[in-house]
């Protein structure tokens, strides 16, 4: 606790990888990775996997300004299985002054584009966090990997040493999206330990293109069209409407919706994390 302490009250809390992907306390206890997705119908870019969507085209830039400021730009370009596409020029500025990190990430159709969501990424290690606090409810990780997803602009998060890190997030959006913060507890899928996976993010929350899509590694991809036209005549079919989020995460299949993105549109999300002490 000394040392935390000690920390709060000098100038350097917030420390960032000389890559950008990660940031961190001094001592490593508490390591946030850094990522940014966006996804359509029917596939996804990730920033850190792009192997895993169809990605056509990434061309990556970092142009660090000094110790404490970054700015990364990505531009990509992917095609869904049934003709949805997308291109997105994103900037992302990293600002860390003491024990406030800030990141402001911007996205530019390029195109007109069809987009399920614009995701802000944080992957954060379960070492020393004690729970999570979103909406009024108070999380405890469960190796479960449920969606809790609130449409709501504020998150704290409380580690040991009598320490918190309060979450406060705004967004630009459009009409047709919805703005929400999710915590997702997930156990050793992509790294050796337990971690959370946290999203600021823009999401659909009604769209203009739906489609039924297989969600298992056997078959990850959307149904055939005779198939998805009669789901889309059956009363309960945006039930099945990102089930895997909203109920089950096993469901081998969700319907997915998305809206268009008018090419020169653009969207942004700001975060801003601080480390406070709970006294």
């Amino acid at each position: 606790m000394q040392v935390y302490l000690k920390q709060i009250n000098g100038d350097v809390i917030w420390q960032l990888e000389k890559d950008q992907s990660k940031i961190h306390t001094p001592d490593k206890r508490f390591i946030i990775d850094l990522g940014i997705e966006y996804g359509t119908l029917t596939t996804f870019y990730s920033q850190r996997h792009p192997e895993r969507g169809n990605v056509l085209k990434r061309n990556y830039n970092i142009a660090k300004l000094c110790e404490k400021e970054a700015s990364i730009t990505t531009e990509s370009y992917i095609k869904g299985y049934i003709q949805d596409e997308a291109e997105i020029f994103i900037k992302d500025n990293l600002s860390l002054n003491g024990s406030t990190f800030t990141r402001i990430t911007a996205f530019k159709s390029l195109r007109d584009s069809l987009i399920m969501d614009l995701v802000v990424r944080y992957v954060l290690f379960n070492e020393i966090i004690k729970s999570i606090e979103i909406s009024g409810n108070n999380l405890m990780h469960a190796s479960k990997n449920i969606y809790y997803q609130y449409p709501v602009n504020n998150a704290c998060i409380y580690l040991d040493e009598g320490l918190k890190v309060e979450i406060s997030s705004t967004k630009k959006i459009k009409e047709r999206f919805g703005s929400y913060l999710y915590f997702r507890d997930e156990g050793c899928w992509d790294y050796k330990e337990k971690y959370w996976v946290f999203h600021s993010r823009i999401l659909v929350n009604q769209p203009e293109e739906t489609v039924i899509k297989g969600c298992h590694k056997f078959y990850n991809r959307p149904f055939p069209g005779f198939i998805d036209k009669m789901f889309k005549r059956l009363p309960l079919y945006m039930y099945f409407h990102r089930i895997r989020e909203n109920k089950c995460t096993w469901f081998p299949f969700q319907v997915n919706g998305a809206a268009w993105l008018k090419k020169g549109d653009e969207l942004e999300i700001t975060d801003t994390w601080r480390i406070l002490s709970e006294n």
